[in-house]
This record gives C-alpha cells, sequence and structure tokens, in this order.
C-alpha cells in the first residue's frame, strides 16, 4: 500500500496561512518604521526597503526599487561598499557613513549592517538612522568649547582650578606668566598656596579650604592676598574662588 507523502490539505492552508500572516507582519514593519531599513544582495542592489528609506532618499518607490547602494551612499568609494557588504557577519556592525538624497542633499547617517541567508542567497540587512542633527548640534558643541578654551587660556587675568588634594588642575597663560613657571612645572605637583607669602597661606587655608560647609564653599569670594613669583618677588593679588562639585570631585 502506498503511503502518501507531504502537507494534507489542511496543513497546506495553514502553512499558507502562517507565511501570509508573516508577510502582513513584516510589511507592517517595513510601512511603519522610523529608520531607513534596506536589504541588499550581494552585488548592492536593493532588495527590500522600508517606506521611510524611500523618504529619507527622496526617491518614489519605484526609484527606490532601482537603486544600488553606490547610488546613495556618499562617501564610502565603491571598492570598500562591496568589501563590506562581502565582510558582513551575522553580527551587526554599526559604523557612520553620508547618504546622498535624490535632490544632492547630504545626509549624515548612522548605519546598522548583518548578514542575512535566505534560501541560500546571502543579503545584508541595514537599517539607516539619520544623525544630521545630532552631528550639527556636535560641530557647535565643539566650536564653543574652542571658543570658550580661547577665551580661558588668552584672558587678561589668571584662572586656574585646584583638585581635591590643593594642587593645579588647569591653569592660564596670564598665571603662568605671573608665576614665571610653565605648564609642566605646576599642574599636578604644584598648589596656589606654595606661591603666597606666609600671612597669604593662613588667609588661603582659613577661606578657601574644601573642608568648608558646601553652601560657604559654592558662594565666590573675593580676598586680597600677596604672592610670589618664581623670581621670589611679591605682587598683591586679589583672588576669588567658587567651588564645583563633579563625579565626587571639587574645583576652585
Amino acid at each position: 500500500m502506498a503511503r502518501r507523502s507531504g502537507l494534507s490539505e489542511s496543513g497546506l492552508h495553514q502553512t499558507i496561512h502562517d507565511l501570509s500572516a508573516r508577510s502582513r507582519r513584516l510589511q507592517a514593519i517595513l510601512e511603519t518604521a522610523a529608520d531607513g531599513i534596506h536589504i541588499l544582495d550581494e552585488q548592492g542592489r536593493v532588495t527590500e526597503f522600508s517606506d521611510s528609506f524611500a523618504h529619507m532618499l527622496g526617491y518614489s518607490k519605484e526609484e527606490t526599487a532601482e537603486l544600488r547602494v553606490s547610488d546613495f551612499d556618499a562617501e564610502l568609494p565603491i571598492d570598500e561598499l562591496m568589501t563590506r557588504i562581502a565582510r558582513a557577519t551575522a553580527s551587526p556592525k554599526v559604523f557612520e557613513t553620508k547618504h546622498k538624497r535624490k535632490d544632492g542633499t547630504i545626509l549624515d547617517v548612522e548605519i546598522s549592517a548583518k548578514s542575512i541567508e535566505a534560501d541560500g542567497t546571502r543579503f545584508v540587512y541595514a537599517s539607516s538612522r539619520d544623525i544630521s542633527a545630532r552631528k550639527q548640534l556636535e560641530q557647535k558643541l565643539a566650536a564653543t568649547t574652542l571658543e570658550l578654551e580661547d577665551l580661558y587660556e588668552n584672558a587678561p587675568c589668571g584662572y586656574h582650578s585646584v583638585g581635591p588634594d590643593g594642587t593645579y588642575q588647569r591653569v592660564n597663560a596670564k598665571e603662568l606668566e605671573w608665576l614665571g613657571c610653565t605648564k609642566a612645572e605646576v599642574v599636578g605637583k604644584m598648589a596656589p598656596r606654595d606661591f603666597f607669602t606666609p600671612d597669604s597661606q593662613a588667609r588661603f587655608d582659613r577661606f578657601f579650604s574644601p573642608a568648608l560647609p558646601v553652601d560657604l564653599y559654592n558662594r565666590p569670594d573675593l580676598e586680597s592676598a600677596p604672592r610670589r613669583d618664581a623670581a621670589g618677588g611679591v605682587y598683591e593679588q586679589v583672588c576669588g574662588s567658587a567651588g564645583i562639585y563633579a563625579e565626587s570631585r571639587c574645583e576652585h
């Protein structure tokens, strides 16, 4: 008696139903994804993509379906792009690059990519996230930091910071000029009180000790204190101090 092989009719219907449900879930993901999801074959051709990916690049769905990775990656040479596709592994890799929109606009993007296999064919699953706003903010912060560094370093008055042990953590050019020392000679090795006269050292210890209560220590104070330079000369200096607490460290 011959035995029938394969799925029963009810089993076949269930399989078709499951595949259909899975397809609908995948389609829903591609239609609602915030990041630009796209799948590339080994030649770098776009085989699947989310609506957000087409919108990100400014192409219609029909146009996006005809794209190759070299059409929209604006930073990596084609040889390197193909090498990355060939080396993609099952473990996600994250890197930054630039995408070129249809209108020529350049976007900074963060890519998360991994290798997948379907029906014996290898693909690269990738997700693009637009980080242009973050990059612009980073550039503004870097420019502001440089400006503040310049103001600190080239100020017409002396600035310094000391750590919990009382030694210099930072000191600007004007104060080094007054002290007659180099930065290497004082940072982490000497304290402001090392340059004070004995009377000034006592006043410094009394008014600017880290052991003071926080409410007093955080209040800026001004004190006139004679100081000595490296050559032994004495000059009068007005000192201002304020406590800064961050990461279990205090400075003034």
